[in-house]
């Protein structure tokens, strides 16, 4: 059978959040299809032979303050439209003369260049076209500080932007029902594709004092911390000599109630770092800190890349969260709100699981594993 063609579409294939998921389902898709990928950005490590890299003029990511005062004021964002006008040109140039079974268009948070160029190119070429998104897009109201007008302004152009895709895939079940509100008006076929993990992987565990909690990312938005600080200030009472180790970007206002964690030791900061290795050593729990929002749709790209570590999981969400959702029932991976109590019965449920394996995550595993996640959009797209 003639293997299929695809061209993908994205604002970057980089080392962010996004385009390292971008990544992963691209190597994972080019077992079962050729493809050529459009984007401004490439990681310059990202390397396959047979796959035809096409690289658009620059593309300038704008803060989120910018973008809202175009918004406002225009009804959109006229440096998207230019930079799409600027390289549609040479994107067609690029494709001139082949066959492809479809475009897909990745994309994520405010990448919307990327939906426009994959729309105008899919009609160019007369093919079906698929959007995946790995973000409800635009961003819960919750998530873009109540702005309920450029909540509605985003929704509108989006609703309209992709009611002739054929396909619109979301990061989880619970994504794609807030994108079906969105995008009331598209016609074609819904679905999911998990966010794609790395494979298994199995650490050493190094020998110290108490109980090591890791979170391995940035806290920004509506993750909060207050309700954990205190639960484990109850905890160290009982286990001296444990820590909360938090890598990645932490602003200091988070920090605010952890001041005497920091001077005790018993909360240690550092910095971005990308090869996590030694701290996955050190861990006893990997720790997920999603929204402290009842009914949110975000299922953290963190928690997905902890299913196949070899570690008890504490996830700190709100109630009816895609984590609790999909991945409940799991003895490995408990579940707490960012409450006090709550939070220091869950440190407290989180050790008695250390040691017993993650043999209960297999199937969760298997069902975000890369391949199984390409093979499903292949297959959908069939």
């Amino acid at each position: 059978m003639t293997r299929k063609k695809y061209l993908i579409v994205a604002m970057e294939m980089g080392d962010s959040a996004p385009g390292t998921v971008f990544k992963t389902l691209a190597k994972s898709l080019y077992q079962y299809a050729d493809l050529d990928i459009i984007s401004p950005i490439f990681d310059e490590n990202f390397s396959l032979d047979g796959i035809k890299k096409v690289k658009l003029h620059h593309y300038r990511f704008l803060d989120w303050d910018k973008i809202c005062r175009y918004w406002e004021k225009y009804r959109f964002n006229p440096k998207d439209k230019k930079w799409v006008y600027k390289n549609l040109p040479r994107a067609i140039w690029a494709v001139l003369g082949q066959k492809y079974d479809a475009v897909i268009t990745f994309t994520s948070m405010n990448y919307f260049p990327s939906i426009d160029l994959g729309r105008k190119l899919a009609k160019f070429l007369g093919v079906k076209w698929a959007i995946y998104t790995v973000d409800g897009i635009p961003s819960p109201v919750e998530w873009l500080n109540g702005n309920t007008l450029i909540h509605s302004l985003l929704s509108h152009y989006l609703n309209k932007a992709c009611r002739k895709a054929d396909y619109i895939f979301s990061s989880n079940e619970y994504m794609m029902g807030y994108q079906q509100k969105i995008c009331h008006e598209f016609q074609g076929k819904w679905g999911y594709l998990y966010t794609p993990h790395k494979q298994k992987q199995t650490y050493e565990k190094t020998a110290h004092e108490g109980y090591r909690f890791l979170y391995t990312g940035a806290l920004y938005g509506l993750r909060r911390i207050d309700g954990l600080l205190a639960g484990f200030r109850r905890f160290i009472k009982e286990h001296p000599g444990s820590q909360l180790i938090f890598v990645g970007d932490v602003a200091p206002t988070y920090l605010d109630n952890g001041i005497d964690l920091i001077e005790s030791k018993n909360l240690i900061l550092h910095p971005f770092t990308q090869d996590l290795s030694a701290f996955y050593q050190e861990a006893d729990v990997l720790l997920d800190i999603a929204a402290k929002l009842d009914n949110d749709v975000f299922l953290s790209s963190k928690i997905i890349s902890y299913l196949p570590i070899d570690r008890p999981i504490l996830a700190i969400s709100g109630n009816n969260s895609p984590s609790r959702g999909i991945m409940g029932g799991i003895d490995s991976i408990l579940h707490c709100h960012d409450e006090e109590n709550d939070a220091y019965n869950g440190l407290c449920r989180s050790i008695e699981a250390i040691g017993k394996g993650i043999d209960d995550r297999a199937q969760l595993i298997q069902e975000f594993d890369a391949e199984t996640i390409a093979k499903k959009l292949y297959d959908s797209l069939q």
